[in-house]
C-alpha cells in the first residue's frame, strides 16, 4: 500500500486535531468581593439607578431690596430734628409719621402764609369798598376790574402758599412732619435724634422696602457663562429669575469678566 497517498490527510487532521484543542477556555468561577473591615466602615453599598445628572453652579452673590419696591425718603429742608418714630426693622404703613424736624426755612413759609393771609383780607376789604364806590357811582369800572384783579391775586397766593404746607407736611410752629410714602419695612436709617440736616442733604434718611419680593444678585464670571442657558440671553443681556427662572443682569457685553444674576 502506498502510504504516501494518505499522508497529506493525516497530517491535515492532526493540525485540525491541535487547533481546536487551543480554542477551549477554562471556565473560571466568580469570584467575591472580600473588603477589609476599616473599608467596610466607609463604603456602602446600594442599587443602580437612573436618575437626572443635576450639574449645580455655585456663585458669589447677596441678598438684596426688590428695587420696584423701595422708596427712599429724603429731608425736605434743613434743621434739627426733634422726634423719631421709627427704627430699622418697623413696618409702617403710608403716611404714618417717621419724624419731626424744625426749620427755619419752614418759619420763612409760615411768615408768608400770614403775610398771604393779610394781603387777602385787604384785598377783599377793598373790593367790597370799591364795589360800593361803584354802585354809588364814586368809582369806574376800571377801579372795580382792578380791585377784582387784586383780589384774585391775593386769593393764588394763598393758595400757592398752603399747598407747599400740604405736600410738605408742614404742622405749625416751624415744624415739618417726615411721612412714609409707602407700606413697609424700614430696612435702612441714616437719622437720629437732635441730628441737624442740611439744606443740601443728599442722603435718604430712611429706606422703606417690601419684603414679600426680595433679590438674590450673584456674580457669574467668564469661565461659567457657558453653564448659563442661553436661550434665556436677551439683547439686552437682561434675562429673568422669578418663580424659579433665571434671571441675569448685565449693562456690559456678555465678554465681559462678570454678570449679573438676580433671583
Amino acid at each position: 500500500m502506498n502510504w504516501n497517498k494518505f499522508l497529506p490527510c493525516i497530517l491535515f487532521g492532526s493540525l485540525l486535531g491541535a487547533c481546536s484543542g487551543k480554542g477551549e477556555q477554562p471556565k473560571v468561577e466568580p469570584t467575591t468581593l472580600c473588603l477589609t473591615d476599616s473599608l467596610l466602615r466607609i463604603v456602602s453599598v446600594d442599587t443602580v439607578h437612573v436618575c437626572e445628572v443635576v450639574d449645580e453652579l455655585t456663585l458669589n452673590g447677596r441678598v438684596t431690596f426688590n428695587q420696584d419696591q423701595v422708596a427712599n425718603v429724603y429731608p425736605m429742608f434743613g434743621g434739627t430734628v426733634t422726634e423719631l418714630r421709627a427704627e430699622i426693622g418697623d413696618f409702617v404703613h403710608k403716611g404714618e409719621v417717621l419724624a419731626v424736624i424744625r426749620s427755619g426755612e419752614v418759619a420763612d413759609y409760615e411768615k408768608q402764609l400770614k403775610e398771604a393771609e393779610q394781603q387777602l383780607l385787604l384785598a377783599r376789604r377793598n373790593m367790597d369798598a370799591t364795589q360800593d364806590m361803584y354802585t354809588s357811582g364814586m368809582a369806574s369800572d376800571k377801579d372795580v376790574l382792578q380791585a377784582k384783579q387784586e383780589l384774585a391775586t391775593a386769593e393764588a397766593e394763598e393758595r400757592r402758599i398752603k399747598e407747599i404746607f400740604s405736600i410738605y407736611h408742614f404742622s405749625g410752629n416751624a415744624f415739618y412732619q417726615l411721612k412714609s410714602p409707602v407700606s413697609g419695612f424700614i430696612v435702612e436709617k441714616q437719622i437720629s435724634r437732635d441730628m441737624q440736616l442740611r439744606p443740601d442733604q443728599g442722603d435718604a434718611l430712611f429706606t422703606i422696602s417690601g419684603l414679600s419680593d426680595v433679590w438674590v444678585m450673584a456674580d457669574v464670571y467668564e469661565s461659567d457663562i457657558s453653564k448659563v442657558p442661553r436661550e434665556l440671553m436677551s439683547v439686552s443681556r437682561l434675562w429673568h429669575i422669578r418663580k424659579g427662572h433665571l434671571q441675569v443682569r448685565s449693562t456690559r457685553p456678555i465678554t465681559c469678566w462678570t454678570v449679573k444674576v438676580r433671583q
